[in-house]
Order: structure tokens, then C-alpha cells, then sequence
């Protein structure tokens, strides 16, 4: 008898063990699953909060067009894409082939797309609303000047009619 009383405390401890046991994995499985929903959440969050913007505005009666995309995550902007485009649909990557001659005029001796990427990237950081243009659709900020001094007055229209195309929606 004293070895069957001696038993039943260890049975007890057993169960309990386990209880727990079992308590613990149905836990870590809950709790799996609800990581899963946090990070399912996350990603549609960001997803939805990405928005992609199109504009346009032409260079004039020379048949170019300068085209922009703007992708915003939530508020900010997080990308600016601008290009200019010949009349037959092709991209320009180069001043000599701007239809107007007086596009074609740099001082600084930067290429082209080097001065789109600056403007892409300042749009970016400052905002398209701080840059100011003279009468001839150069940059006004002389510190601006010494990288970009192109025309870029309808790829600044492009962007803000892109970003006009999010308040109409």
C-alpha cells in the first residue's frame, strides 16, 4: 500500500506537467497567429499608403512633352520620376534633342539627365511648390543654378499637375 500512496503525488505532478505543457503550445500558437495578423496588417498598410501620381505639360508648340510620376507613401513624397518626351513617344536623354534651341543652352556643362536627377531628387526632399523660375523657365535660386539650368518649367508644371491629379481623385 505505502507504494501505491507514494504514486499518487508523482500522477499529480505528471498531470500538471502536463497541463502546462499543453497550456504552453496552445500559447506559442496563438500567439503565432497573431504575428502573422500584425505583419499581414503592416504590409497592406504600407501597400495602401503608396499612391501613384501622373502628369504632364508640354514644352510649347515643339510637339515635347515633359511627363512626371509621383509616388507618395502617405504624406511625403517619395519619388519623383520626370521625363521628356519627343513627338513620336520617344524619352530624351540628351539637350541636342530638344526641339526648342533655346533648351538647348547650359552654362554649367552638366548632362541632361543629370540635371533632371537633381531636380527629381530637390522636388523630392523640398517640395516642388519651393522652387522658383525666371521668365525664360530656368531655376531662380542661384545655389540651385549651379546644377540645374535647364528649362524646366513644364517639368515643373508635370509635377504639380500630377499632384493636382491627387486632390481630383
Amino acid at each position: 500500500m505505502k507504494i501505491k500512496e507514494a504514486l499518487i503525488p508523482m500522477k499529480k505532478t505528471f498531470a500538471a506537467a502536463a497541463a502546462a505543457l499543453l497550456l504552453l503550445a496552445g500559447c506559442s500558437s496563438t500567439a503565432k497567429e497573431d504575428v502573422d495578423k500584425v505583419d499581414e496588417t503592416v504590409d497592406q498598410g504600407d501597400a495602401a499608403a503608396e499612391t501613384k501620381l501622373e502628369g504632364e505639360a508640354a514644352y510649347g508648340d515643339t510637339g515635347q512633352t515633359a511627363r512626371a510620376t509621383v509616388i507618395k507613401q502617405g504624406d511625403k513624397i517619395a519619388d519623383v520620376i520626370i521625363e521628356t518626351i519627343d513627338q513620336d513617344g520617344n524619352a530624351i536623354t540628351q539637350l541636342e534633342d530638344m526641339a526648342d534651341p533655346t533648351a538647348q543652352d547650359t552654362a554649367i556643362g552638366t548632362e541632361y539627365q543629370d540635371q533632371v536627377d537633381y531636380l527629381e531628387n530637390y522636388i523630392k526632399e523640398n517640395g516642388v511648390e519651393n522652387i522658383k523660375t525666371d521668365e525664360n523657365g530656368r531655376v531662380a535660386d542661384e545655389e540651385m543654378l549651379k546644377n540645374v539650368d535647364i528649362n524646366v518649367q513644364p517639368m515643373l508644371e508635370a509635377v504639380q499637375n500630377a499632384l493636382a491629379n491627387e486632390k481630383n481623385d
